[in-house]
């Protein structure tokens, strides 16, 4: 199954960069008739060409040193009041990031605010 869902995402890549993220649950992946299937995964995914094998935060830092912010919007009306940040990522692809802990009546901090000069971690 995880062959499968990397062979689609690597396909789609070829135009933009795909995010795979392999689920793993200790108690079902901890038994050892598993643990073979899931090396033997990993080892077909990092055979391929172009490969990126990342921490969730190696990609959030890779992302914030090449996104281009394009807005930021503030929803304090409607079914889902929330803060949204629109961004490109590196491919050219417009990205939103909704923040649903936001409700209306709370401050509305800029967008330099929020983002600063990137220097923050």
């Amino acid at each position: 199954m995880i062959r499968r869902q990397f062979d689609t995402l690597y396909r789609e890549g070829a135009q933009s960069g795909r995010v795979m993220a392999i689920c793993l649950h200790p108690f079902i992946i901890r038994v050892p008739h598993r643990i073979g299937a899931l090396d033997a995964a990993l080892a077909y995914i990092l055979r391929h060409e172009g490969v990126w094998r990342a921490t969730g935060s190696e990609i959030i830092e890779h992302y914030r040193a090449a996104a281009e912010i394009e807005e930021l919007t503030y929803r304090a009306h409607g079914f889902f009041t929330c803060r949204e940040l629109y961004f490109l990522d590196p491919s050219g692809n417009l990205l939103e990031v909704r923040d649903p802990t936001w409700t209306a009546g709370m401050p509305t901090p800029s967008l330099a605010d929020i983002v600063g000069d990137g220097s923050r971690p």
